[in-house]
């Protein structure tokens, strides 16, 4: 976090209130609390999730770590330089990262429940789209930022459980497919009307991918509720699209040019999203 947007304690670490990054949600991180000498915060705990298919260990995100590394950087180039939105990009990042895992997850629970293989082929697709989703990511981070390239930590998937029954997989499609990635395609979508001429064509074509797997997640909730009728009714509790925010800015026009949203824009998101998911649980 660069020196002028934080006031940094005794231990020199900043307030957890300036973490930002669409992923934060309302931004109600704890912390921070020292960990082998470095600052670390809570950021996942009771937050909705707005960043697409996280992987969820246990009810919580799990995100890996960004390392310094090159190997996860695209070729791309970016116009403008904000501290803040190059943070803000590493943490999408992280999160595309662990979207992998979370797809790899569900292929191996559709595979336990009998599922169709174009449902489990698309899920591995969707897969290999997180990846590029997340060299992207750290991209723009790289060219936004000036701690040079990042990528992902060794993730730990200590605690991990797969579903194993057709309802939990439902239910999760739902949540995570259906609303976390109807957000993000919207959100992603607003982002490249706003950003440069150099970001839209990239944040286009991650928002075409996300509206593909939430249309995924409405392919398996077909499926799912195909084999047993009554998961209608348990699916349609969790198509529930939550508020998302987004951090004050000092300069709209330079967050904008950077492929960030405000929270004006995340209202119109919200607004959106809540339209699609409910005409489209009315004809699931």
């Amino acid at each position: 976090m660069p020196r002028a947007y934080t006031n940094f304690d005794a231990r020199g670490c900043f307030p957890a209130t300036e973490l930002v990054g669409t992923c934060l949600g309302n931004n109600n991180a704890v912390g921070p609390t020292m960990e082998k000498g470095k600052c670390c915060y809570d950021v996942c705990g009771g937050l909705p999730v707005p960043c697409g298919r996280p992987l969820l260990i246990g009810g919580s995100p799990r995100i890996a770590r960004a390392l310094h590394r090159a190997d996860w950087i695209a070729e791309i180039s970016v116009a403008q330089s904000m501290d803040r939105a190059a943070i803000a990009w590493r943490e999408d990042a992280m999160m595309e990262h662990a979207s992998i895992a979370s797809f790899a997850q569900l292929v191996l629970e559709l595979l336990a429940s009998g599922a169709p293989p174009q449902l489990i082929a698309a899920a591995n697709r969707a897969a290999l789209d997180e990846v590029e989703h997340a060299k992207i990511c750290f991209s723009i981070a790289a060219r936004l930022g000036d701690d040079g390239p990042a990528g992902p930590s060794p993730m730990s998937l200590e605690g991990l459980v797969l579903r194993s029954d057709l309802a939990g997989v439902a239910i999760e499609s739902a949540a995570q497919s259906c609303v976390g990635e109807t957000v993000a395609a919207l959100s992603l979508a607003r982002a490249a009307a706003l950003s440069t001429a150099d970001l839209a064509p990239l944040l286009s074509k991650m928002a075409d991918d996300e509206l593909e797997h939430a249309a995924l997640g409405w392919e398996i909730l077909a499926w799912a509720c195909a084999q047993d009728a009554r998961l209608r009714d348990v699916v349609k509790s969790a198509l529930v699209v939550g508020d998302y925010g987004a951090p004050e800015v000092f300069d709209e026009d330079a967050w904008h040019a950077c492929g960030r949203l405000t929270s004006e824009d995340m209202k119109l998101v919200v607004a959106s999203a809540r339209e699609i998911i409910s005409e489209a649980a009315a004809q699931l």
